[in-house]
Parts: C-alpha cells; sequence; structure tokens
C-alpha cells in the first residue's frame, strides 16, 4: 500500500523519513528534522527541529516516551520530546556525543 506524499519545496538530496499515526518525520539535507502531517493530500510542515549540522541517518519515534531519537553524522544523538498534542511545542531534550563507528541505533521495546 503506497502513497505519494508532496512535501512541498523541500530539496531533499539525502533523506530518512520516518512515520507514526498521521505524521512523517524527514531529515533533511541541512540537518533539520521537519515533522509533516500527512493526513491532507498536500502534507503540511508542523515543526522544524534545528540541531543537527548535517542529515540525521537514522530517526527512531519511541511512543510510549513521546520522544524522537535522531543519529546524525555530526557524531551526535539528539532526543527530542515531541508534544503529540501540540507538535510546535516539541523540543531538544538532550545531545549525546557519539564515537565515529555508531552507524545505527536500536531501541529495544
Amino acid at each position: 500500500n503506497y502513497r505519494y506524499i508532496d512535501l512541498g519545496q523541500d530539496k531533499m538530496s539525502r533523506y530518512v523519513i520516518y512515520f507514526w499515526s498521521r505524521y512523517l518525520a524527514a531529515s533533511i539535507s541541512d540537518g533539520s528534522i521537519r515533522i509533516y502531517d500527512i493526513q491532507p493530500l498536500e502534507a503540511t510542515i508542523l515543526k522544524v527541529l534545528n540541531g543537527h549540522t548535517i542529515w540525521a541517518r537514522q530517526l527512531e519515534f519511541i511512543d510510549n516516551l513521546n520522544v524522537l531519537l535522531s543519529l546524525s553524522e555530526d557524531l551526535t544523538l539528539r532526543i527530542w520530546e515531541i508534544v503529540k498534542s501540540d507538535l510546535t511545542k516539541s523540543k531538544l531534550l538532550n545531545t549525546v556525543q557519539i564515537g565515529s563507528n555508531a552507524l545505527s541505533m536500536a531501541y529495544l521495546r
């Protein structure tokens, strides 16, 4: 089951996309993470999370904690609070410096 989602003018030379519920988180090549509402035919940006200096290679949403993890090639793991009732209030909680060998992450539920 596939669906085309128009992300408008966002130019992503490299990106990671993560879906949850009616939302999509996309890592953009400028280092930002954009959260979209994908219920309408055209996606609407609800929040831009800034902090990484280059694209995040992996995104992971942890529903029961309302947290989005982003692992970036800038050698950081960022932990974002996702406020589901008002995504515009979502914010960075913590930044963890990682070693150069960290290529992926896993959250065991």
